[in-house]
C-alpha cells in the first residue's frame, strides 16, 4: 500500500510505525549522483506491508535522523552505499543495513554465467518471482507524477521478502557469517567515499612536468639508439633543406611497429595465449624481460613512463572535487576474491584507482593532511603470507615467523641453495642480511618463486617470472615443495576439497565461497583453490579492520572529524587532527591486529602504523 508523504504530521505518523519496525526498507531518489552537489528528492521507506514515499523539500529526512541512527534497527536496500552516502551528507549514521545487491553478489560468487545481473529488478525477480519495471527510471527529473511514486514505493515493497530469502540461501550455503561481515562494512565503504583524499595541484604539477621530461628524454635515447645503429629499415631516408639531421621513422606508441623492429633486431616477440593457445606477438614487459638486448630496458623504461604520463599525469586535477577540494573515488566492495576494487566508470564518470597509485615518494608525497590535520598510515606486516601459513601450517614458514625472520625471501634462498648453506652454515637474522647482500639473484628468484608457487604457478611460471631456463625454474619448483612439505599437503588439501564440494572455501571464520562454473579448467580450479583462499580471508581481515574502527569512530564521536582517506588491500590511510594522531594510531593498530586474531591462530597479524605528513610507509 502506498502513501506520498508532504507535510510534517504525516511524517510523525511514520515514524510511530517505524518505531514498531526492526527490519525498514529505504531508498532515494535523487537529484544526481554527487552527495556533495545534489541532494534527495524523494526518500522511501518500507514498513510491514505499506510503502511510504516522502517529499524531502516538505520533510527533510533528518526528521527520523535517531531512527537511522538506532542500533536496534536493520535498514534493508539495493546498493545503499549510494544512499548511506547522501545521508552522510545530512549528518546522519546508519549502524546496520542489509544490503540486497551486495549479499546477491557473495551468495552467487562465481555463477555469474547463469546470473549475470545483481540490480534490483532481477534480484527481486529470482527471490520474490516479481519482475520491477525500471524503464520509469529517470523521469523523476521532469516531476512527481503517479508512475514516478509508484516507481519510488516499488523499489522498497519488496525488499524485506528479498531479505528473507537471501538470508534463508545463505543459511543454506554456510554463508551468514560472510553477509553479516559484508553488511556492516557498507558504511564503512559509504564513508570512505565520502572521505576522500587531499592532493597538493602544486606539486602534483611539478611531479607530472618532470614525468613528461623524462619522457621526451627516453624518447630521445630510443631515436639515437635507431640512428647510432644505423638501423637503416626505420630510418627517414628523406632530407630536408633546411634539417639535415636524420629521423628515426618509427612511431614508439605503435605496438605494431615497434614488434617490427624487435623482429629486424632478433628479438622474439611471440607469446602463447594461454587460453585460446594460439601464437602471438608481443611487446608486454613479462615477454620482453625474458630476453637480453640493450634497446629492451631503453623501451621497458620508455613505456613506463608513458603510462605514468598518461595515468597520473594532470587528468587527475579534473577529479579534485569543486566543494570539498578533495579526490572521491569510487570503491567496488566485492570481487570474486572478496577483495575490494576502486576506480572505473559508473553513468559516463570516470573515477581514479586509488589501490594503484604508484609507491615511490615522488607520486605519494602528493597525497597530503589538510592544515591542521596529519596522515596515519597502517598496513599489515606480511599479511598475505602470514594469512598463507596459517593455512599450510608448514613447520619451515610457522619456524620463520617464530624465531622472527622478517627476510621471507632471503630465508627461502638458504633453504632452496645448497651453495648459500655452505658458504652460510648457520641460519640466524644476520645470515639472512648476507644472504641479501652476497646472493642478490637467487634471493630475487626466491622472492618471485615464493609469490609465483603461493598463487598456483608452476616451474613453467617461475622460470617465466624469473626469466630463467625452464629447467631452473622446475629445480626450483622441486626444491621449494621439498623444503615446505606442508604446503604441498596443503594444496593437494584445498584443490581436492574444492573439486569435491564444487566451491572454494576461503576460511572457516566466515566462510566466503566461491562457486566452481561448470566447464571451467582444471587449470584453472587449481589455481583459484590456492589463490583465492589466501586473497579472500586477507580482505576479510582488511574489513572487519575497518568494522572495528568505524565503531570506535562512531562510539567516540570522532565521525566526520577523522577522516578514512583510502583503504589500498591491506594498508589504511587515516587523516586525523593532529592533536589525536598518537592516539588514533595505537588505536587503528589494534583494530587491525585484532581482526587479524579472529583468522590467524598460529601466527598473528601485526600492523605497524606511521604518523605522517604525506602518504608513506
Amino acid at each position: 500500500m502506498k502513501h506520498y508523504i508532504t507535510s510534517h504530521e504525516e511524517a510523525l505518523a511514520v515514524r510511530e510505525l517505524m518505531l514498531q519496525e526492526k527490519f525498514i526498507g529505504f531508498d532515494t531518489e535523487t537529484e544526481g549522483l554527487d552527495p556533495y552537489i545534489d541532494d534527495i528528492i524523494l526518500y522511501q521507506f518500507g514498513v510491514g506491508d505499506k510503502q511510504f514515499v516522502i517529499n524531502h523539500r516538505n520533510v527533510p529526512v533528518v526528521l527520523f535522523k535517531d531512527i537511522f541512527e538506532d542500533k536496534e534497527k536493520v535498514f534493508i536496500g539495493h546498493n545503499l552505499k549510494f544512499d548511506l552516502k547522501f545521508l552522510l551528507r545530512h549528518k546522519i549514521v546508519v549502524k546496520n543495513v542489509w544490503d540486497t545487491y551486495i549479499v546477491e553478489q557473495i551468495l552467487l560468487n562465481g555463477l555469474e554465467l547463469y546470473y549475470p545481473h545483481k540490480s534490483l529488478d532481477y534480484v527481486c525477480k529470482r527471490h520474490t518471482g516479481v519482475f520491477l519495471d525500471k524503464s520509469i527510471r529517470g523521469q523523476i527529473f521532469k516531476g512527481i507524477t503517479e508512475e514516478v511514486l509508484q516507481y519510488a514505493a516499488d523499489d522498497v515493497k519488496y525488499l524485506k521478502q528479498i531479505m528473507d530469502s537471501q538470508r534463508a540461501e545463505a543459511e543454506k550455503k554456510d554463508l551468514l557469517g560472510a553477509i553479516e561481515l559484508n553488511n556492516k562494512f557498507v558504511p564503512v565503504i559509504a564513508y570512505l567515499e565520502m572521505s576522500g583524499f587531499k592532493l597538493d595541484t602544486e606539486k602534483w604539477m611539478e611531479k607530472v612536468n618532470k614525468d613528461k621530461e623524462a619522457l621526451k628524454q627516453q624518447e630521445e635515447k630510443l631515436n639515437n639508439y635507431i640512428i647510432e645503429h644505423n638501423i637503416t629499415p626505420f630510418i627517414d631516408p628523406q632530407l630536408f633543406l633546411f634539417d639535415t639531421k636524420r629521423k628515426p621513422l618509427i612511431n614508439w606508441n605503435s605496438s605494431q611497429q615497434v614488434i617490427k623492429l624487435f623482429k629486424y633486431l632478433g628479438i622474439d616477440t611471440k607469446i602463447v595465449d594461454p587460453d585460446t593457445g594460439d601464437v602471438k606477438d608481443s611487446v608486454e614487459s613479462t615477454v620482453l624481460k625474458k630476453q637480453q638486448h640493450e634497446i629492451i630496458p631503453i623501451y621497458l623504461g620508455y613505456k613506463e613512463l608513458q603510462k605514468r604520463v598518461s595515468t597520473y599525469g594532470e587528468n587527475w586535477l579534473k577529479y579534485v572535487h569543486p566543494v570539498t577540494g578533495r579526490i572521491h573515488t569510487k570503491f567496488q566492495q566485492w570481487m570474486s576474491t572478496g577483495r575490494m576494487s576502486s576506480g572505473g566508470e559508473d553513468n559516463g564518470r570516470k573515477y581514479p584507482n586509488a589501490q594503484n597509485i604508484p609507491a615511490d615518494d615522488a607520486t605519494r608525497s602528493c597525497i597530503v593532511a589538510e592544515p591542521g590535520h596529519t596522515l596515519i598510515d597502517a598496513d599489515y606486516d606480511s599479511q598475505e603470507v602470514r594469512v598463507f601459513t596459517n593455512f599450510c601450517n608448514d613447520e619451515t614458514l610457522v619456524n620463520m615467523f617464530k624465531n622472527g625472520y622478517t627476510d621471507m625471501h632471503s630465508y627461502t634462498a638458504w633453504h632452496i641453495y645448497p651453495h648459500i648453506r655452505e658458504k652460510f652454515p648457520e641460519l640466524n637474522t644476520h645470515t639472512l642480511e648476507l644472504v641479501k647482500e652476497n646472493f642478490p639473484k637467487e634471493r630475487k628468484i626466491s622472492k618471485l618463486g615464493n609469490f609465483a608457487i603461493q598463487y598456483g604457478g608452476t616451474g613453467y611460471t617461475v622460470a617465466e617470472n624469473c626469466n630463467i631456463p625452464l629447467e631452473e625454474g622446475e629445480q626450483f619448483y622441486n626444491k621449494y615443495f621439498e623444503t615446505f612439505k606442508g604446503v604441498k599437503r596443503y594444496f593437494n588439501w584445498i584443490y581436492e576439497t574444492s573439486k569435491l564440494k564444487g566451491y572454494i572455501q576461503y576460511n572457516r571464520v566466515t566462510k566466503e565461497k566461491f562457486y566452481i562454473p561448470r566447464g571451467l579448467k582444471d587449470s584453472k580450479i587449481k589455481n583459484y583453490s590456492y589463490n583465492y583462499p589466501v586473497q579472500g580471508t586477507s580482505a576479510a581481515i582488511t574489513k572487519l579492520a575497518g568494522v572495528l574502527y568505524w565503531n570506535h569512530l562512531v562510539e567516540d564521536g570522532l565521525i566526520f572529524k577523522v577522516k578514512i582517506a583510502i583503504i589500498c588491500h591491506d594498508e589504511y590511510l587515516l587523516e586525523v587532527p593532529g592533536e589525536i594522531a598518537e592516539q588514533e594510531a595505537q588505536k587503528l593498530k589494534e583494530c587491525m591486529e585484532e581482526a587479524g586474531s579472529y583468522y590467524c591462530a598460529t601466527i598473528p597479524l601485526t600492523a605497524t602504523p606511521v604518523i605522517t605528513k604525506f602518504w608513506k610507509h
